[in-house]
């Protein structure tokens, strides 16, 4: 009688859209970004915000550019703070999930300009074996796709 009494409730709160079971069932759901995001979200920044659509992992981070000396070179600045954390990310999560992440989307914000870059799970895994500079860099360019909007 309990459980039906419940079941009764839970329906009517659902349809009076007071409860939302599709949403909760849809966090449930196994993907490989939700594999990646229970290792990540222990190590990355608290000021990292860090979410899973469908099988797409997106990291939004601030960087304050307000501490820096050089103004002049604010956007080279935010290319190597996005390429370490990049890199951080690669080697923060376990690779045989991560590269089965569709894409990985990286968001850095600043007072002055927002770069986003978008790259795929396979080839953001490899960053987690290379070690020469040159080939970091040539994986870079060929690998992660980067749009700028200025403020």
């Amino acid at each position: 009688m309990a459980f039906l009494l419940t079941y009764l409730l839970i329906h009517q709160l659902e349809e009076k859209k007071i409860i939302n079971l599709s949403e909760r069932a849809e966090i449930l759901k196994a993907t490989s970004c939700r594999a990646v995001l229970v290792n990540l979200k222990r190590r990355v920044p608290k000021h990292w915000s860090t979410t899973c659509e469908k099988n797409i992992l997106t990291i939004e981070m601030e960087k304050p550019i307000k501490k820096l000396k050089n103004k002049k070179n604010i956007q080279a600045y935010l290319y190597r703070e996005l390429a370490n954390d990049i890199i951080f990310t690669a080697k923060s999560s376990p690779v045989d999930t991560l590269e089965n992440v569709t894409l990985a989307r990286f968001i850095v914000n600043s007072e002055k300009v927002t770069i986003k870059a978008a790259i795929f799970g396979e080839d953001l895994v490899k960053f987690t074996t290379m070690k020469n500079k040159r080939l970091i860099l040539n994986h870079f360019k060929n690998t992660v796709k980067v749009k700028e909007f200025f403020k």
